[in-house]
């Protein structure tokens, strides 16, 4: 189920679109999954959707492909380096940033009449973009960070109140599409959205899943923190991620718990996400699926990255909190039979998460493009 805010802005109208992202062991599969989300509602208007990654270890190419979507992908670099461009996040480059701008470019010229180009990376800044405007009619980019400059005509952040954040990293004519209602989610969170109920507070079946990789294996900690627990009538639904290295040790974890099972990379995540009461994972994309099902989660900060958004929600009392070295069994143990507690919490948090997130971001980010490119082209 998509969401289609205005159909005249898309009748006849047959845009070729490039997305510049990555995924990796280093850096997750959110930023390739949130942008394929964006895709989704892009190609069923017609778009011709080409997505440019490199060949990374703990890529998620063949997801891409799976999705329909052409990839140009740029190659390996036998010895990664640091983008050396200042970001904070320069390493995830693995490759100069100069390099990385000079082959973009080659595949942008060989696509031709490129309309959009999508960029979601933490290593790219207005240094990397500026050369891009040449080549295309409207650049977007997506962040959550605020750490570095920007040259686009469209900026997405997710974060509440987020705005002040850019006033000095964003042309002048820049329009922001701010805050939660633009989460760009699958079309499944919208259908499950409208399904899914606003809990009651009490807790019978928990969900753990912290995203596609998980290489601590954060995973395997709550596993160990159920079974301290004791709580033989709580359902309890493990979710190993596509990349995630440790899916036969979690089984074997698990094998004596008659009400754990494990499955790996589900393909009805949100159905499950719907059904549960309770969730326990880590930041990033997959917080903001659990926000639009009305899901009450205790988020574990698994990069800094995700810690300014956490705490926007968790002061707004959206969700629970736990910092990297509370990671242990025992303290997981002690804070989630006390979350198993506290029922009202628990009932006005998947309230408030319900309210917020409607799943139809992506609809949203997807009509501001074809807004902002036929004005250029007007």
């Amino acid at each position: 189920m998509c969401v289609l805010l205005r159909p005249e802005l898309y009748v006849n109208r047959l845009m070729k679109i490039a997305i510049r992202t990555d995924a990796s062991s280093q850096i997750g599969t959110g930023h390739v999954m949130r942008c394929l989300a964006l895709a989704e509602v892009l190609h069923q208007r017609g778009a011709d959707i080409h997505f440019i990654s490199r060949e990374l270890a703990g890529n998620v190419f063949a997801v891409i492909r799976q999705h329909g979507h052409s990839l140009h992908a740029l190659p390996p670099v036998s010895d990664p380096v640091s983008a050396g461009n200042g970001t904070a996040h320069a390493h995830w480059l693995e490759a100069p940033a100069a390099d990385d701008a000079e082959q973009t470019l080659a595949v942008l010229k060989k696509l031709g009449g490129v309309d959009v180009l999508i960029v979601d990376h933490y290593a790219l800044d207005a240094a990397w973009e500026k050369p891009m405007r040449a080549a295309v009619t409207t650049l977007c980019v997506v962040d959550d960070l605020a750490d570095r400059r920007h040259d686009c005509d469209l900026l997405l952040e997710q974060t509440p109140d987020a705005q002040t954040r850019y006033e000095n990293l964003v042309p002048l004519n820049c329009r922001m599409l701010m805050g939660p209602s633009y989460a760009l989610l699958r079309s499944e969170f919208v259908s499950w959205h409208h399904k899914a109920k606003p809990r009651d507070g009490t807790v019978r079946r928990l969900l753990v899943c912290f995203g596609g990789v998980d290489a601590v294996n954060n995973t395997g900690r709550v596993v160990e923190a159920i079974r301290i627990l004791k709580r033989p009538e709580l359902q309890v639904d493990v979710v190993a991620g596509m990349a995630n290295p440790h899916v036969a040790t979690l089984r074997e974890q698990c094998a004596d718990l008659t009400n754990v099972r494990v499955l790996h990379a589900p393909a009805n995540l949100a159905e499950l996400m719907a059904q549960a009461d309770l969730s326990v994972g880590a930041g990033g994309v997959m917080l903001w699926e659990r926000v639009c099902l009305g899901l009450p989660t205790l988020a574990v900060v698994a990069a800094e990255n995700q810690r300014l958004v956490m705490q926007s929600l968790a002061q707004s009392g959206q969700i629970f909190t736990l910092e990297p070295h509370e990671m242990v069994p025992e303290h997981l143990a002690r804070t989630l039979d006390d979350i198993l507690s506290q029922a009202d919490a628990l009932k006005t948090m998947s309230r408030l998460n319900y309210q917020q997130v409607d799943g139809a971001g992506a609809a949203r980010v997807a009509e501001a493009l074809y807004f902002r490119n036929d004005k250029e082209k007007g």
